[in-house]
């Protein structure tokens, strides 16, 4: 089992799922919109360093919240996602679903509504608490097979978070109890806009089964915004960063 970014726009029948180029170009506008937007945000001083979900300090963090908000950055991070999913996956066996986060419901129902697909509906932990009527955390289909493959969706992977593990084991429970079956046997892919340290960050999701599948790393959400930082900004990032590659493909030193 390998991680994969964004390579081979081949889809499941082998069939070319879409132009490459087309695909290219809604990626690299993605990227853009990261930096131009101001979702990707520098720290201007040590107190001013963001938390993460795993608990750790970054002199970066990324907001896809504020993606969110405005229809025409929106449109491109929804876009770009439901074109990796059509690509990679057989659309008559895929189930989305999402994770406890301020992004990922409002961004996997908008991907469920575009392509169509089934969902497993995960209720934040905070609104599960205050849930009346039914009280259900999760919600599944109404058809599910044991072919299905859950795909979640997030927008960011951090090493030693575990908010998709978690997820993952609650809807392969779920899932297995109603197809018949193991847990363990309910495929899942985690699909993210961007993995941060990826080697680091999808070995222990890889050695619970699961499959991670981003579409840039933080270091190329760096380096295309390189041009653009401040000189102050820059030192910071060399810090915490001192391999990440700059414009031009350099590292920084």
């Amino acid at each position: 089992m390998t991680d994969q970014q964004t390579v081979g726009w081949v889809g499941p029948s082998g069939q070319m799922a879409e132009d490459p180029s087309a695909f290219q170009r809604t990626l690299d506008e993605y990227g853009r919109i990261l930096v131009q937007s101001g979702a990707m945000r520098v720290a201007a001083d040590l107190r001013g360093r963001f938390r993460l979900r795993n608990g750790a300090y970054s002199w970066v963090y990324l907001d896809h919240g504020d993606l969110l908000c405005q229809p025409e950055t929106n449109s491109v991070l929804t876009k770009v996602l439901v074109s990796y999913i059509r690509a990679k996956f057989d659309p008559q066996h895929t189930v989305l679903a999402n994770v406890d986060s301020k992004s990922s419901p409002q961004l996997t129902g908008a991907i469920a509504s575009i392509g169509s697909y089934r969902q497993v509906v995960v209720l934040p932990e905070v609104t599960y608490r205050r849930e009346r009527g039914m009280r259900l955390r999760l919600r599944l289909p109404a058809q599910l097979t044991e072919r299905d493959s859950i795909v979640i969706v997030d927008d960011v992977l951090t090493p030693s978070d575990t908010t998709g593990l978690q997820v993952a084991k609650l809807v392969r429970r779920h899932v297995a109890e109603r197809v018949g079956g193991k847990p363990r046997s309910v495929e899942v892919h985690l699909v993210v806009g961007v993995a941060r340290d990826p080697s680091i960050a999808c070995p222990p999701l890889r050695r619970n089964g699961i499959r991670v599948h981003w579409l840039k790393t933080l270091d190329e959400i760096i380096s295309g915004a390189w041009p653009d930082l401040a000189v102050s900004q820059r030192e910071r990032l060399r810090l915490e960063f001192p391999a990440a590659p700059t414009a031009g493909s350099e590292l920084i030193r």
